[in-house]
């Protein structure tokens, strides 16, 4: 990921007409407007520089937030919109081997909820490639190193709140697509008490009982496969899997009524 020499224009209403001309779009003056424009990176690999100019907005009617924002690349203009957007952009390189580097737009989201537009100038057009979740500049929640996956941190659809390492890579239709996997392990790992008797399973394909955890047992719940099977290990190193239905339940029961300590955030 380089760093980029960003010139602020102005954040002058009427320039941003003039400048992006957004059709069947009115601007309001109270609206908050960032104008943001480079000229350092060859986005196409066709050897020449590219100008690009970024509009921050806001429909909100709040100074210190924008939600709207449109991209300008020769004869292409894109809008985009995002929640709680970081008003910046950045110039990535998702896959060393093909001629692109590619344009990023950060945002903080709802609740914390961070993430990343990624954007693709093809010469001629701008192609929205997707979205990563993750924060871009903490823990590494979202990598882009130039290998052709762009590594994010995605929030997981059963038991608890709980986050996993995803990978994407962009396929023929110039979309960023998610690498399904059968395994992920649980961000971050949690400690749950034992409220029923639990059977735990030799594994998703094998079904056997292998342990049977009781109330008041202690285990740390270790990973998913994010749409049946969790994986959880006892104190003393006993491991097993059991089955979710839907989001939260097990043999009929509600997952707080199995277990004690399962995160819930909004």
């Amino acid at each position: 990921m380089q760093q980029m020499k960003i010139k602020v224009i102005t954040c002058s209403f009427l320039l941003s007409l003039l400048l992006i001309g957004i059709p069947g779009y009115i601007f309001s003056q109270s609206q908050p407007l960032l104008l943001l424009e480079n000229h350092d990176f060859d986005l196409d690999g066709d050897g020449k520089k590219d100008q690009i100019l970024f509009c921050f907005y806001s429909t909100t009617g709040y100074s210190d937030e924008y939600n709207r924002f449109t991209i300008e690349i020769g004869r292409s203009i894109i809008a985009g919109k995002g929640d709680n957007l970081d008003g910046k952009f950045e110039v990535v390189d998702v896959d060393t081997t093909d001629r692109f580097r590619e344009i990023i737009v950060p945002e903080s989201g709802p609740s914390d909820d961070y993430g990343v537009y990624v954007f693709r100038f093809d010469g001629s057009n701008i192609l929205y490639l997707g979205y990563v979740p993750g924060h871009l500049h903490c823990r590494n929640e979202v990598v882009f190193d130039g290998s052709g996956i762009v590594k994010g941190t995605c929030r997981a659809n059963i038991l608890q709140t709980w986050w996993y390492r995803c990978e994407f890579k962009v396929n023929e239709n110039q979309k960023l697509e998610c690498i399904d996997k059968d395994f992920y392990e649980m961000k971050p790992k949690v400690r749950v008490t034992l409220k029923l008797d639990l059977a735990l399973k030799k594994s998703p394909s094998d079904t056997t009982t292998v342990w049977i955890l009781h109330p008041g047992d202690h285990a740390i719940l270790i990973g998913s496969d994010n749409k049946r099977w969790c994986l959880v290990e006892t104190e003393s190193g006993l491991s097993g899997w059991f089955a979710v239905e839907g989001f939260s339940k097990i043999n009929g029961r509600w997952a707080q009524e199995v277990f004690d300590g399962l995160l819930s955030a909004d």
